[in-house]
């Protein structure tokens, strides 16, 4: 669901598949989490699908690009 969010908004994001990215595994842990999906811009952390949240990170964006951790 967040992915999709971020598209409809024409939010730029990478996604990291943390199954198969060993690299993008330890990121996600270094945060303290260990579910995803993960949305990361700067040192706003959103866990889960929260759409008032992600709108408000939309709103403020400034041309950053945010990422998902996603399985």
């Amino acid at each position: 669901m967040v992915k999709e969010f971020l598209s409809r908004e024409g939010i730029a994001f990478e996604e990291i598949n943390v199954s198969e990215n060993r690299a993008g595994l330890r990121a996600l842990v270094a945060l303290g989490r260990n579910s995803t999906p993960v949305v990361v811009d700067g040192d706003t952390v959103i866990v889960g699908y929260k759409p008032k949240e992600l709108k408000a990170l939309a709103a403020s964006q400034t041309g950053q690009t945010l990422t998902t951790k996603d399985t």
